[in-house]
């Protein structure tokens, strides 16, 4: 009788877990080459940056500067776009947990999309016409609001780690809260990622131009 018990106890647990690798599983088969993407866009950064010559000119260091936000942009709108495109598809197909994780994913990335669009735009339009303090500030802003953000990322993680939990309790709409939880767990992984990256990129370069 204790045994029919336990086993009956086990079944949502299997069940939660299941939905969890099935929406898991769908989202990372979709995203795996916008993965591969955003890695040669940071790569690409990478190279960009460790080929610069110390004795370029200020504007030409202006110039690398709206670079790196300019290909900053370019992969947080991609990954933004991925994530559109993926999730509108995917809130057709979907119900009950897996369906609020794209819904939420969704909302999220319409967000980054706009940010990402603003911040193109600024990196096309900044004057690279800049004395050298100016230089220098415009490059330890862009640091601190990355950083900032990066803390930010932090919280969201937090937030959908407390939605999981909590709808692991509740009993009205508890598949709401897990599937948005585990939204934000994602996205704000990969937003933690992306400003972390970006701030040492940015950093990287600041130093070197301190120091030509």
């Amino acid at each position: 009788m204790l045994s029919q018990q336990q086993n009956r106890n086990s079944i949502p647990d299997y069940i939660s877990f299941r939905g969890i690798i099935l929406a898991s599983g769908n989202f990372i088969s979709y995203h795996l080459s916008m993965k591969v993407i955003i890695f040669l866009l940071f790569l690409f950064s990478a190279a960009y940056l460790s080929g610069i010559e110390t004795d370029q000119s200020l504007t030409e260091w202006n110039q690398t500067r709206l670079g790196i936000q300019k290909n900053g942009m370019i992969v947080l709108g991609t990954w933004a776009a991925a994530n559109i495109t993926v999730s509108a598809v995917q809130l057709k197909k979907t119900r009950g947990q897996t369906r609020y994780f794209y819904q939420m994913n969704l909302f999220w990335n319409i967000i980054n999309l706009g940010i990402a669009s603003a911040g193109f735009v600024s990196s096309l339009t900044g004057s690279p016409a800049l004395n050298p303090d100016e230089t220098a500030n415009q490059y330890r802003n862009l640091t601190k609001i990355l950083l900032i953000n990066a803390g930010l990322d932090i919280g969201y993680m937090g937030i959908g780690v407390f939605l999981i939990q909590r709808g692991k309790i509740s009993e009205k709409r508890p598949e709401r809260l897990s599937g948005y939880g585990y939204s934000l767990l994602l996205q704000g992984a990969f937003l933690f990622i992306f400003d972390t990256a970006l701030a040492i990129i940015n950093n990287s370069s600041l130093q070197d131009f301190l120091t030509s």
